[in-house]
């Protein structure tokens, strides 16, 4: 029996157990205790004396995920004639476990006891039907409480609007909202807000959030993560923006994903303050706001304190470990993945799939061929994980960005699925580098097969010929782009500067300084040109003349931030720039001879990694 492995601590009193007057719910840290409890319950034969169950389940509930609910089931079963308040608990519980579906089954159990469920049973069904994506019988429940009459509370339709909006049926869940009489409750309106934007209607998102009668803390959060999740990054901002002039304070969660846009944007200096903020108040680094703090740092340029704030976090969970090491391997810095990598082995963390994509990356911007290769053996026979798409394409990258076109070949010939465009795209980029015009032709045809819609792989082929002067073939190319309806995304770049982010497109001319830009400009190619600078055009995709061209690179948009930057930024200070497309070669000479010529360090993210600009020289090397 269950009260053979317990045994009362000692001096233990009738009046320190739950359901007694003198404490009628003391706190239960331990489930030792609750075990205690239990066995006292058993000895006075008061096993099925459902208020004091009651009060053990609850605490066992609380004490989930910590193997409480398996605790809390075998009393269940002992039960005899289990209550509607115990079944809630139950279906409460696991609504919250890993194990969801749970609440389904005893949803069922309760109806063939003759229970009828109230307005605290089904919130708790929507939950559990979202987090096991039963739609089917998240559905059916919905239609069981319509039958019952259950269909005006405030607490039941916001579950309900987020379980609709989580199986993508924002229609339904709108329609809910808009039938209810009363709307006061500010759960409601949040769920719609939150249920717009996880769908992807992020002005229906808004346009909910402003008619609002009243905000509280959860539902600014819900508006900004929707725009951050959704990659509306300066709008999420721009909101937490307005927020900061209301008498409410962010929350942990609110901080972290206004970080996350921080990190998009390369916004150091609103990160900064969210950081200063989180130390004046004392709020701690827990592993959430933790992680998003070192994500923003590395992807800000500030790998040294990125590493700073990671030694800081006392509770490392896995994802932190992975945003660090991906962030070292962002700039390139190879051997410090290794290191982190096993560092993270011998305290006991098990790295994951997505970790060896950093770390694999890593080595691969730091053509580290060795390592890269034991790496990728140690993931599959040392942890067991099998290699997905990603990981095949870093390791495609990695031979191919050394010359390795036979090996990168056979890894291809033998994968377990068909290849994708990232891994002939990775491909395609070590035939441009090398020169091997061959194999990029065939690696092209294998693009065009996929009928992949990424312009950037179309330039790449088309740079390639472009640097055989073979123009007949980037012609081919370009006219390819139009009958298929491809389109190179539209690049940018954001610099920011005193707090306040600026955005850059190529050719821009709404930005209130572009004259001051333009002259800036003007004067730093005169500067650079006695270093020896000449526009590389080669890799301009326009059916126009060469002068064309030469006008087209000159207003690319990372110059364009750049002069703002030597306009605005005093002059020792760095200039950090983040550009959304890859960097072409123009631009990456063009920024190591202002390094040089104006003795700036200029920090530059472009999609694929960090170019530490120094003294002439840049930290990727030439291998970008």
């Amino acid at each position: 029996m269950l009260y053979l492995m317990c045994t009362h601590p000692p001096n233990t009193s009738f009046n320190s157990w739950p359901n007694s007057p003198s404490n009628p719910s003391p706190p239960i840290k331990d489930l030792r205790y609750a075990y205690q409890i239990h066995t006292q319950l058993i000895k006075r034969r008061m096993a099925q004396h459902n208020p004091s169950i009651t009060q053990i389940l609850t605490h066992c509930i609380e004490l989930d995920p910590h193997g409480s609910m398996h605790y809390a089931q075998l009393l269940f079963n002992q039960m005899l004639n289990p209550d509607l308040l115990i079944f809630n608990l139950m279906i409460r519980g696991y609504s919250k476990s890993s194990i969801p579906q749970r609440s389904l089954e005893l949803f069922l159990q309760m109806l063939n006891h003759g229970l009828m469920p109230n307005n605290y049973t089904y919130p708790f069904l929507f939950k559990a039907s979202t987090a096991s994506s039963a739609q089917q019988e998240g559905q059916a429940i919905h239609a069981h409480m319509l039958k019952v009459g259950l269909s005006d509370d405030a607490f039941v339709k916001s579950n309900l609007i987020n379980m609709y909006c989580s199986f993508g049926l924002v229609e339904k869940a709108s329609q809910i909202f808009d039938k209810m009489t009363e709307r006061s409750d500010i759960v409601v309106w949040t769920s719609m807000v939150s249920g717009y934007a996880k769908c992807g209607q992020i002005e229906r998102a808004r346009r909910v959030f402003d008619e609002m009668p009243q905000r509280d803390v959860v539902a600014w959060s819900a508006m900004v993560t929707g725009y951050v999740q959704g990659g509306h990054f300066m709008e999420g901002l721009e909101l937490f923006a307005s927020m900061q002039v209301t008498k409410f304070r962010p929350n942990e969660a609110l901080l972290a994903s206004v970080l996350t846009a921080c990190s998009h944007l390369g916004a150091l200096k609103q990160g900064e303050w969210i950081h200063s903020h989180i130390w004046k108040s004392n709020l701690g680094l827990n592993p959430i706001v933790g992680t998003a703090l070192v994500d923003m740092y590395a992807k800000c340029g500030k790998i040294e304190k990125a590493v700073e704030v990671f030694e800081e976090i006392s509770e490392k969970t896995l994802v932190s470990w992975t945003v660090m090491i991906k962030g070292l391997a962002m700039h390139g810095l190879a051997k410090e993945c290794l290191s982190l990598l096993s560092r993270m082995e011998k305290e006991g963390i098990e790295p994951d799939g997505i970790t060896f994509v950093g770390v694999l990356c890593a080595c691969g911007h730091g053509g580290l061929i060795v390592e890269g290769r034991d790496c990728f053996r140690k993931m599959t026979q040392v942890h067991h994980i099998t290699p997905g798409l990603d990981h095949f394409a870093c390791m495609v990258d990695l031979l191919g960005r050394a010359g390795l076109f036979e090996e990168a070949e056979e890894l291809i010939e033998g994968m377990p699925m068909a290849p994708d465009s990232a891994i002939w795209g990775a491909l395609l980029n070590a035939c441009r580098i090398h020169r091997n015009v061959e194999l990029g032709e065939r690696v092209g045809r294998e693009l065009m097969k996929l009928g992949t819609q990424d312009g950037g792989h179309f330039v790449l082929l088309s740079n390639m010929y472009a640097s055989f002067n073979r123009w007949a073939d980037v012609s081919r190319v370009r006219k390819s782009m139009v009958i298929d309806g491809v389109q190179r995304a539209p690049g940018c770049s954001y610099i920011e500067v005193h707090g306040v982010l600026h955005e850059f497109v190529a050719g821009d001319r709404v930005h209130k300084d572009i004259e001051k830009i333009n002259a800036t400009l003007e004067n730093v190619f005169r500067e650079i040109g006695f270093l020896g600078y000449a526009l590389d055009t080669r890799e301009v995709l326009l059916g126009v003349d060469e002068e064309e061209k030469r006008k087209s690179l000159r207003q690319h948009s990372e110059k364009l931030a750049l002069a703002f930057g030597l306009i605005r930024t005093n002059p020792k200070e760095p200039i950090y720039i983040v550009k959304t497309l890859r960097v072409c070669h123009d631009c990456h000479n063009f920024m190591m001879l202002v390094s040089l010529a104006y003795e700036r360090t200029i920090v530059m993210r472009d999609r694929n990694r960090f170019h530490h600009f120094r003294e002439g020289l840049c930290s990727c090397k030439g291998y970008w």
